[in-house]
């Protein structure tokens, strides 16, 4: 664990940790508490020694001594420095606290939905709760690190996890657990979670474990973190620890899950769930008929018919899928997504067209239709492949993405599709990505604004699939194309390629090696994409519109110089494109 700490001591990155402040606790009877040194009531911040303590621990395992420094004061002016931001202590707030490795403390806070006090604390008879919360296992497996045993900002795994499971909100009643590679559950994405204490069944085993708590938390040595509810309920003695099987978790088994903003909650285990995750997503996008389009451009009347015809012919095969967040509200990043061409890191975008927009008015969601003209050149290790000429000239030139979104701000998601539009028989490429309001934990549940100030109560999260197909190779690699002359349509028969190139290699092989090429320069995109995606985000925090508009002529002129883009890509681009 700790050669994975230093290896990510390079990586951007802060240790965080979320409670609760809630003038409620004040109000709770310790009469009802275990022998302990510390209780929930003892002040408004739920279980601050424990977030202290855990921030600590964090501090010292990545080995960020000036943070160390920050953490090492008493409780006492701990806890006065949080209330230096808290507006109104009659009211209960969200509280994140963050600090990075040179000691900076920043404390974000955030109205909060006012909950039972008797939530926080353990579980009793006596109390009972309405809410009860669906709980799932993650279908796939997490490795432990030093990012699972500590509380970060670096959480794309936990938010992958929820995206499987279907949770697309942390207003949904529901959780999933994280399991390791030994199938043990390591914790919950945002609880920890306790379950019924599993009973020896072997007559040679000790009658000791009876005098254990009836429940258990899986152990740290499984590679989850040292939750702060968590560490209350060992010490009060609601629980014990014990290794969790998921395997041996039951359908409708119940439990309990805790943190430090909610409390406790009681849970359930699902295990045969008669919905798929995929239905909590929006429909596909519908493209408009042609008779919608507003303006006209070059072999856009063919845009559809050739949409249609690639998705009733393709087989598309998923290759690359990555999970990611960003701390801005939905409003902003929606915003910044239609903003992002150009920038610093997408430089090779020349034009961006609007080919369509609309607002269903049955279901208030705005659709839109943009194309989007690149430079671009096939890849060298596609051109080695194919037959001399058949990439362009200098296989350089234009080519055009078709991109379709629809956005929903009631519910707050955006869904998005982009497309290759030219060759197409060579590999044809297709990313879809569905961005995804995400409410912190205990925040309100309406909709925040653009909110660039830093001080949110939301994150977006990402999911972008891409999926490769290459058709080379399938019939004749060039077919027939259609020459327009005048009013007649004229059939031509392109020479198809000879043959000698392709002696000791298939058509299949060929074709992977084509999709394997895409995928590694996929990477490589998405990443420039994000961080693209950023510089938006941070001009529009900081300058409002004017200072991305200001970044986009400035990026622009970048690209084409003062005389304009349309000028410089009929000057320079027609000439290059052999198919003109």
């Amino acid at each position: 664990m700790q050669s994975m700490a230093s290896a990510s001591q390079e990586e951007d990155f802060q240790i965080i940790s979320s409670l609760r402040y809630d003038p409620g606790l004040r109000d709770l009877s310790t009469k009802s508490a275990a022998d302990t040194n510390f209780h929930p009531s003892s002040t408004p911040y739920y279980l601050l020694p424990y977030h202290q303590a855990r921030l600590r621990n964090a501090a010292e395992c990545f080995g960020w001594e000036e943070a160390l420094s920050f953490l090492r004061k008493d409780l006492t002016h701990f806890s006065q420095y949080l209330d230096s931001h808290i507006l109104d202590k009659t009211k209960p707030w969200r509280i994140r606290i963050v600090i990075d490795r040179t000691g900076a403390c920043t404390v974000e806070v955030n109205p909060t939905a006012s909950i039972d006090p008797l939530n926080m604390l353990i579980p009793n008879r006596d109390h009972t709760q309405s809410s009860l919360w669906n709980v799932y296992v993650d279908t796939r497996c997490i490795t432990p690190s030093a990012f699972t045993r500590h509380k970060t900002t670096a959480r794309d795994f936990y938010n992958a996890a929820r995206v499987r499971a279907g949770i697309m909100s942390p207003l949904d009643q529901a959780e999933v657990l994280l399991v390791n590679p030994e199938g043990q559950v390591m914790e919950g994405s945002i609880t920890t979670p306790y379950f019924r204490r599993r009973r020896p069944t072997s007559k040679g085993e000790s009658l000791e474990s009876d005098t254990e708590p009836d429940w258990v938390t899986p152990p740290l040595s499984s590679g989850g973190n040292a939750g702060t509810t968590r560490q209350y309920a060992l010490g009060e003695g609601f629980c014990a620890e014990q290794i969790i099987e998921a395997a041996d978790l039951i359908d409708g088994e119940e439990c309990w899950l805790s943190n430090g903003v909610r409390g406790f909650i009681r849970g359930r285990i699902v295990l045969n769930r008669p919905f798929s995750p995929t239905t909590t997503t929006p429909p596909p996008a519908q493209l408009p008929t042609h008779s919608q389009s507003h303006i006209s451009i070059p072999f856009i009347s063919r845009t559809y018919h050739i949409i249609s015809q690639i998705q009733s012919t393709i087989h598309l095969m998923k290759f690359f899928e990555n999970v990611s967040t960003y701390d801005y509200s939905f409003p902003a990043v929606s915003l910044a997504y239609f903003l992002r061409y150009p920038n610093p890191y997408s430089r090779h975008v020349l034009t961006t067209d609007v080919i369509d927009r609309y607002v269903d008015p049955d279901t208030q969601r705005l659709h839109t239709i943009r194309l989007h003209l690149k430079k671009s050149k096939v890849p060298s290790g596609i051109l080695k492949l194919l037959p001399k000429g058949m990439g362009g000239s200098d296989s350089s030139g234009q080519s055009y993405i078709l991109e379709t979104t629809i956005v929903d701000v009631n519910e707050g998601w955006m869904r998005t599709e982009s497309r290759n539009m030219e060759w197409t028989g060579i590999l044809s490429v297709v990313e879809k990505q569905f961005y995804q309001r995400q409410p912190l934990e205990g925040a309100l549940h309406r909709l925040q604004g653009l909110h660039l100030d830093g001080k949110l109560s939301e994150q977006t999260t990402v999911k972008t699939t891409v999926t490769f197909h290459s058709r080379f190779g399938q019939g004749k690699l060039l077919g027939r194309r259609k020459a327009e002359a005048g009013d007649q349509v004229v059939e031509v028969e392109d020479e198809a390629p000879k043959r000698g190139f392709f002696t000791s290699l298939s058509t299949a092989g060929i074709q992977r090696t084509i999709e394997l090429v895409g995928l590694n320069r996929t990477r490589d995109a998405i990443l420039k994409s994000k961080q693209g995606m950023n510089v938006v985000l941070e001009r529009l925090r900081s300058g409002g519109i004017v200072g991305v508009l200001e970044g986009m002529r400035q990026d622009r002129e970048a690209i084409v110089g003062p005389e304009g883009p349309w000028k410089r890509v009929w000057l320079r681009g027609n000439g290059d494109d052999d198919e003109h």
